[in-house]
C-alpha cells in the first residue's frame, strides 16, 4: 500500500492548546490509535494520543475531516 499525506499536523492551527514540551506544535504528542469513517473522498479521521503517566504529556482526541485519495 502507499502512503498519502492527507492531514500536515505541523501546520494546524494550535487552538491555543497547551503543551509542556517544545515541538513543533502543541498538539502534536504521541499518537497511538487512529479510525477513519468514510472514504474515498470525504472522511472522518480522528487520532488518540496517550500520556504515558507523564506530566509533561496531554491525553488528546484530535478528529479531522480530511479527503481520502
Amino acid at each position: 500500500m502507499a502512503k498519502k499525506l492527507v492531514a500536515n499536523l505541523v501546520g494546524c492551527s494550535t487552538l491555543g492548546a497547551p503543551s509542556r514540551e517544545t515541538q513543533a506544535n502543541p498538539l502534536l504528542d504521541n499518537y497511538e490509535g487512529m479510525t477513519i469513517l468514510g472514504g474515498p473522498g470525504l472522511a472522518d479521521v480522528s487520532l488518540i494520543s496517550d500520556d504515558n503517566f507523564s506530566a509533561t504529556q496531554f491525553t488528546r482526541v484530535l478528529n479531522l475531516l480530511v479527503t481520502l485519495p
